[in-house]
């Protein structure tokens, strides 16, 4: 068979802990949707912090992070995984550490691989962009948890944030930055993806209100997953590594156009300005077709169907389709 693409994921713990083995749903649910998933390890600082005695400090975590990339670019293919379709997955300490593997040339570089030979990456929930400012920002206990884990050396501190590490013309990867919803993480996570937009870098922020720092992570993959969070991560992934997200065969097809749906997001009921749609056929986020509907009155009822994301298309005459995409919350 064809070589599969490859997702990494790097747990998260504060630098300090966690394993590689904490992976909750994500290795079911990229394993069903034919990659191979890697779950890594990297040492971690002393627990509980203390910055008097010798430990792991920055940049040995990266350092280990981008190690532990190249042993699977080396390896991943005794696996039918494919080198050259390799992404990064990780959730708050591990999404800085993959952020920053992402945007810091030197690490990579370490291993004989650089930021370009990585496709897309997913932070979940990162907690550090600017380490300057989240020292400046930090109550006692956490400055003690950044200081454990950084060490002292502020000439390391531009080095170790991923904000400073981007750079306009250098080839780095796309980033889905999946953040809670509180201020303070919108603010830090729009702060980063507008850095990627003024250095010409693709970008995209995803509020996934009402969850936790911890309910993001767990809620990857979960049956439970009511925000329509598992759907985007896969759609994101398919698009960077060139699975299928649609099962529309538009080769055929001799004008393709947007279907205007509103609202959207929407709670299942929808409406289309077009008023010669008649009829539309829904499928899920990997291609798979839900249904048929007829549409009445210019507007469809679809309360029935789980919370996530889903393409509506519309079929005309010649041979022209309009497709859109719609998000039930």
């Amino acid at each position: 068979s064809e070589p599969r693409p490859v997702i990494i994921y790097v747990h998260g713990g504060s630098w300090k802990g966690g394993t590689k083995t904490n992976v909750d749903y994500k290795a079911d649910l990229f394993t069903e949707h034919n990659y191979v998933f890697a779950s890594i390890n990297y040492r971690l600082s002393p627990n509980p912090p203390d910055t008097t005695i010798s430990g792991v400090r920055f940049p040995i975590h990266p350092i280990d992070v981008a190690k532990a990339i190249g042993f699977v670019y080396e390896n991943i293919h005794q696996l039918n995984g494919d080198p050259q379709n390799m992404h990064l997955i990780g959730h708050s300490a591990g999404a800085h550490l993959v952020n920053l593997v992402a945007t810091n040339q030197y690490f990579l570089d370490l291993n004989g691989l650089s930021t370009a030979d990585i496709g897309c990456v997913c932070s979940l929930d990162a907690g550090v962009f600017d380490l300057p400012f989240e020292l400046e920002i930090a109550d006692a206990s956490r400055y003690l948890m950044l200081l454990n884990a950084f060490g002292l050396n502020e000439a390391f501190y531009h080095q170790a944030s991923p904000l400073f590490n981007v750079e306009a013309g250098e080839d780095i990867p796309d980033f889905l930055l999946i953040h809670q919803g509180t201020p303070l993480r919108i603010l830090k996570t729009e702060g980063f993806r507008d850095t990627l937009h003024a250095k010409g870098h693709p970008g995209t922020s995803f509020n996934a209100f009402p969850y936790s720092h911890g309910g993001i992570n767990t809620g990857l993959g979960a049956p439970e997953d009511s925000i329509g969070m598992t759907d985007l991560v896969l759609e994101f992934f398919a698009g960077c590594s060139g699975q299928t997200t649609s099962s529309f065969d538009l080769e055929d097809v001799s004008e393709v156009e947007e279907l205007v749906v509103y609202p959207n997001p929407s709670d299942g009921r929808i409406y289309f300005p077009d008023p010669e749609v008649r009829e539309v056929t829904v499928f899920d986020v990997l291609g798979k077709e839900i249904g048929r509907w007829s549409v009445n009155d210019s507007q469809l009822n679809l309360t029935h169907l789980g919370k996530g994301i889903y393409f509506i298309q519309a079929s005309q005459e010649a041979g022209r389709k309009k497709v859109g995409k719609i998000f039930l919350r």
